[in-house]
């Protein structure tokens, strides 16, 4: 099998309880929608089409999964669940809030920020067995670039301080 890195550019990660910014159960993790997002490189190809790159990815034995809609009116969005390993010293993440490098004890103030534009890299883990007996592929974060929104969708970088300062 191929190592193919998932790079997305403008992604849509979900609010709510789809952010474990915090540390959540099982660690840091959040869910990225697939649906939504400017430009998205899998491997060495673009992708435009929703559709395709969830092919590609199931095709490359990674998790995607789908939301469970409230209703009839909505349909399942699929979304990939990314954790974020700290304790990878060979390949840390690089994380990013308007130009200032985040560590793990400042990943909290993320938890209910309001994002403006995104781009995240993703890189997969070796398949593993599942219970069911599939072989699937868990997505680890591996670099992560926020710019900050003010309460009107703006670009606003000095909505949090500077944790530096």
């Amino acid at each position: 099998m191929d190592y193919k890195t998932l790079v997305i550019r403008g992604a849509r990660i979900m609010p709510g309880n789809w952010r474990h910014f915090e540390g959540g159960r099982y660690g840091y993790s959040f869910c990225i929608d697939l649906s939504e997002a400017d430009e998205v490189t899998f491997g060495n190809q673009i992708y435009s089409d929703p559709n395709e790159l969830i092919a590609a990815l199931e095709a490359d034995q990674w998790k995607v999964q789908y939301t469970n809609p409230s209703s009839d009116a909505y349909d399942p969005t699929p979304y990939l669940n990314v954790k974020i390993n700290f304790n990878n010293k060979v390949r840390p993440p690089y994380i990013f809030v308007d130009g200032v490098g985040y560590n793990e004890k400042m990943l909290p103030q993320l938890q209910k920020a309001r994002f403006a534009h995104t781009n995240v890299a993703v890189n997969p883990s070796r398949p593993t067995e599942r219970n069911d007996g599939t072989m699937k592929r868990t997505a680890y974060l591996s670099s992560l670039h926020i710019d900050l929104a003010n309460d009107d969708g703006e670009y606003a970088p000095d909505r949090f301080p500077d944790p530096f300062a």
